[in-house]
């Protein structure tokens, strides 16, 4: 079942998305909570958004475990780092921007149940406007029992380190939360 790719995905209004496909949820309000802008993701039951550097196409890695892997050495590289967890009801998790048409955005086969996601943000300090040598990384696996969605356990760990960037501009997060 497991599934590694390289994407590029548009960012859109900063936004990347993982998705039950078929979840009918509203999610509007979300990036308006203050720990949004903080941890640059949020996390609702069928649906996990993360927030990028740049509000144009940017490199994704996707990888699919069977398991939940173990991201410590990673997550110790990463500029940012957020985990959480989402339930699918579908045979299918998404990963799309924002803008991007849900139905016809790349997809994982997966069987329904609790995923976990853990979201890695590398050379963020590169970014200088729409350019920069930022990537980032989505790498989830398929959990035994339902979890909170922001406490989901990353290997053998209980937790996971959350690294964050301090260096979003004003201007990005007024835009991530739709104020002028």
């Amino acid at each position: 079942m497991g599934a590694d790719t390289d994407l590029q995905i548009f960012a859109d209004y900063f936004q990347v998305y993982l998705s039950d496909l078929k979840a009918d949820v509203d999610w509007s309000d979300a990036w308006k909570a203050p720990s949004a802008l903080a941890d640059r993701f949020i996390a609702c039951e069928h649906i996990l958004g993360f927030a990028t550097e740049r509000n144009t196409t940017v490199p994704l890695r996707v990888v699919l475990h069977d398991v939940a892997p173990a991201l410590t050495h990673q997550v110790a590289r990463a500029d940012h780092a957020v985990k959480a967890g989402l339930f699918t009801t579908d045979r299918r998790l998404m990963v799309a921007g924002c803008s991007d048409y849900w139905p016809e955005a790349y997809s994982i086969p997966v069987l329904p149940g609790f995923y976990g996601a853990a979201f890695l943000s590398f050379g963020l300090a590169s970014v200088n406007g729409v350019q920069g040598k930022d990537r980032y990384a989505c790498t989830s696996g398929r959990s035994v029992k339902r979890r909170n969605p922001r406490s989901w356990s990353v290997g053998s760990q209980s937790s996971c380190p959350l690294r964050r960037c301090l260096h979003m501009a004003l201007s990005r997060r007024r835009t991530l939360n739709g104020t002028s």
